[in-house]
C-alpha cells in the first residue's frame, strides 16, 4: 500500500490561533519526510 500526505492551501486569516497549526504541520511533514512518504502540496491561486 502507498501512503501520501496531502497538505492543502494553509491560510492564516483561517483561524486565531494558525501558529499552532502551522507547527503541527510542520511537525507531521518532517514525520512523513523521515518515512519517506509522498507528499503532495495543494495551493490554490484563484482570486
Amino acid at each position: 500500500m502507498n501512503t501520501a500526505l496531502v497538505v492543502i492551501e494553509l491560510q492564516n486569516e483561517i483561524t486565531k490561533n494558525y501558529k499552532d497549526i502551522i507547527g503541527d504541520v510542520y511537525t507531521t511533514i518532517d514525520r512523513s519526510v523521515a518515512k519517506r512518504m509522498h507528499i503532495a502540496y495543494i495551493n490554490n491561486m484563484c482570486w
